[in-house]
């Protein structure tokens, strides 16, 4: 709509200025056409007048020469004399001069050829007159100056000189009367240009006000656009960081989904091994001895004490295989949600009171330094150093006294712990076999084989990473990465 009424606008104001600007120009081409017509008539008028001028000097001269030539006739002065002969010159003088001024029109020339021929005539007639005079001869004065061919040329030459006189006058106030006109003409156009130029120095005034409002407004309309158009780039782009920041969650939580449903299947895979070998193995053992207690039971009272205890070990260990798949089945559906900051010395203090027992009964020493806190579960964070202490009592080495140490520090984004002992060590191919469901180096010593399992699905439940180090004969090493801040991917 803007652009519409601009553009009405623009070629009204484009119209009324060509306009006047034709106009203009128009007003322009006649005031030239005038002026040259005005200089043309006012030479015109000039030389009216400039022959009109010659005509009257021309008449004075004629009268001047008569005169003169009388005077000298009838006194025989010689001043009279000299007088006609500067007369008969000046004569000469005022005819080639009126030659001269109507030598370009064509109407005049044969009247002043005849006055001219008639003039020529009649110096001569005088001219004899006189120097029969300055010869002494007596002429008459009737037969003389008053000659009657003298009274005929002289009234022919007056009558001449009146109607060329006439004619010059009338042409004179013709001319006048024309340029006059033309004056006027010149004058009107001049007014009518000035008013033109004014109202078209308005017009283009006010067109030019116009064009800069238009503009203004223009670029005010542009600046709005380009605020809305930036404002919507914005709005455009927020979104779509907004939408990448989701899809990006969203891969990170299908991405933990993937990782939980791979541990679970792990984890089923533990369970049903554990099932179908594990908690089988005990129950085989049990049913062969009770069996064989049944053929035997006429036998000495030692062999069915041999197999009673059999059969009580076998139960015991069915026991604590179940135990730990319910401690770690237990672990698996906790919902790891908590991140409250839990200090590790406490958790230290608390394990060596829960395994005071196997502490006073091994002499082991612990020792570490201070230690730090770390974002998660008092519970979990509780079961996984009294899995890691404890696997290290149970393992420790018969010929030197237990020494159990542990240490923290600060790597970037995480805190590393190290457990380390003094025990039996393993060998380093079974640094990864430790820590599958239910997997024992020693089958002599008591215990499910779920603890190592346990401490990694707490760690890894926590975005973490635990693993060991050994050498056989000369202890482990369980080092284990703890977030300082805890993951939000981690918690599902």
């Amino acid at each position: 709509m803007f652009v519409m009424r601009q553009g009405l606008v623009e070629n009204a104001g484009h119209r009324l200025f060509v306009l006047l600007g034709t106009i203009t120009l128009l007003l322009a081409t006649a005031m030239t056409i005038g002026v040259i017509r005005f200089r043309s008539y006012s030479r015109l008028f000039a030389n009216t007048h400039e022959v009109l001028n010659a005509i009257t000097s021309l008449e004075a001269s004629a009268t001047r020469v008569e005169n003169s030539a009388r005077a000298y006739f009838l006194t025989g002065d010689d001043t009279f004399l000299h007088e006609f002969e500067e007369g008969r010159n000046t004569l000469v003088q005022d005819r080639e001069l009126l030659g001269s001024l109507v030598a370009g029109t064509d109407q005049e020339k044969p009247d002043f050829a005849r006055l001219s021929s008639i003039l020529t005539e009649r110096v001569r007639h005088l001219s004899d007159i006189v120097g029969q005079r300055r010869n002494g001869l007596a002429v008459s004065l009737p037969a003389g100056v008053h000659h009657e061919e003298g009274v005929r040329l002289g009234r022919q030459i007056a009558q001449m000189i009146r109607a060329e006189k006439a004619h010059q006058e009338m042409l004179l106030a013709q001319r006048r009367s024309r340029r006059r006109r033309i004056e006027n003409a010149i004058l009107a156009f001049c007014i009518t240009g000035a008013l033109v130029s004014l109202a078209l120095v308005l017009v283009g005034m006010r067109s030019m006000r116009n064009d800069l409002r238009l503009r203004d407004q223009a670029q005010e309309a542009l600046r709005k656009s380009n605020l809305e158009l930036e404002r919507r780039v914005q709005e455009r782009t927020a979104s779509i960081q907004q939408a990448n920041a989701d899809l990006q969650q969203s891969q990170n939580d299908l991405r933990a989904i993937a990782a939980a449903l791979e541990r679970s299947n792990t984890d089923l895979e533990s369970f049903a091994y554990a099932a179908t070998h594990d908690l089988q193995e005990p129950l085989r053992t049990i049913t062969l001895f009770a069996q064989m207690l049944q053929n035997q039971s006429a036998k000495a009272p030692s062999d069915a004490a041999y197999y009673l205890n059999t059969i009580v070990k076998a139960a015991d260990r069915m026991t604590e295989l179940i135990n730990g798949m319910l401690e770690y089945s237990r672990i698996t559906r906790d919902q790891f949600e908590a991140a409250e900051p839990v200090d590790l010395n406490d958790v230290v203090a608390e394990v060596e009171e829960n395994l005071s027992a196997q502490i006073n009964e091994s002499g082991a020493r612990i020792s570490h330094p201070p230690l730090p806190s770390l974002p998660g579960s008092h519970m979990h964070l509780t079961r996984l150093m009294q899995n890691l202490i404890g696997n290290s009592i149970k393992y420790r080495s018969p010929d030197r006294p237990c020494e159990i140490k542990i240490e923290a520090h600060r790597e970037n984004d995480h805190w590393a712990v190290s457990v380390r002992d003094n025990g039996m060590g393993f060998k380093s191919e079974y640094q990864e076999y430790i820590f599958g469901m239910f997997k024992r180096l020693d089958r002599a010593r008591a215990g499910a084989g779920v603890g190592l399992a346990t401490c990694q699905t707490i760690i890894e439940r926590y975005g973490g990473k635990i693993w060991a180090e050994s050498e056989e004969g000369r202890g482990a090493t369980f080092h284990f990465k703890w977030p300082v801040a805890r993951a939000k991917s981690s918690a599902n």
